[in-house]
């Protein structure tokens, strides 16, 4: 007789087929390695190399995620961490970082959103595709950056500065959740926000 396996089981062989799980140790993707799972390190990093196409997405829990030049993935996320990304990375969706802070380099794409809690986020030449939302952090976008969306800041338990330098330009605005929050905006160098300006305390133009 033949048993045949239940829907749920069948469901859980898929999900461990399609991830690549460290426990208690940080993950390694060499350079230029295709890799058809979704690789996740639970008190450790995810390392991936230059050139690698990851066709998931990358989760750090108590670890960060680090991306060399050229490297391929669906989305990252970092909790208690951050997502560094170094140039000409490709990312389809969206970029996360909780009680950590995001960075990418020049001509590395993000298809969607930055989303940061308890961290900065740092762009030095890369294109975001959607908006920035961040809480408890300030903004950096510098070096002919493009952000096509706006950047939203949701809550601030401290001053935060907003920075756009060096040719970078905001096509959207930048919108505070709170009016009483202490928020300045800074365009320096030739940095732009085309869009409207919430709850902004101070606009500084050098």
């Amino acid at each position: 007789m033949v048993r045949r396996s239940s829907p749920g089981f069948v469901a859980c062989i898929l999900l461990i087929c399609s991830c690549k799980v460290g426990l208690n140790r940080s993950i390694h993707i060499q350079e230029g390695r295709i890799v058809r799972a979704s690789p996740k390190a639970i008190n450790g990093s995810v390392f991936i190399g230059k050139d690698a196409k990851i066709s998931g997405s990358c989760t750090s829990i108590n670890g960060s995620v680090y991306v060399e030049a050229g490297a391929d993935f669906r989305e990252a996320l970092a909790v208690n961490g951050h997502v560094d990304l170094a140039d000409s990375v490709f990312v389809h969706g969206t970029v996360t970082a909780v009680n950590g802070g995001v960075s990418a380099g020049r001509g590395t794409q993000i298809r969607k959103n930055i989303k940061a809690v308890n961290g900065p986020v740092e762009l030095y030449g890369a294109h975001v595709f959607r908006s920035i939302r961040v809480s408890n952090g300030p903004v950096l976008i510098s070096d002919s950056s493009v952000v096509e969306g706006s950047i939203y800041i949701h809550e601030v338990r401290q001053p935060v500065t907003v920075t756009i330098a060096r040719g970078s330009l905001v096509k959207g605005g930048v919108f505070v959740k709170d009016e009483s929050s202490d928020v300045k905006l800074i365009l320096e160098s030739g940095g732009r926000v085309t869009g409207k300006l919430r709850n902004i305390q101070s606009v500084t133009d050098e």
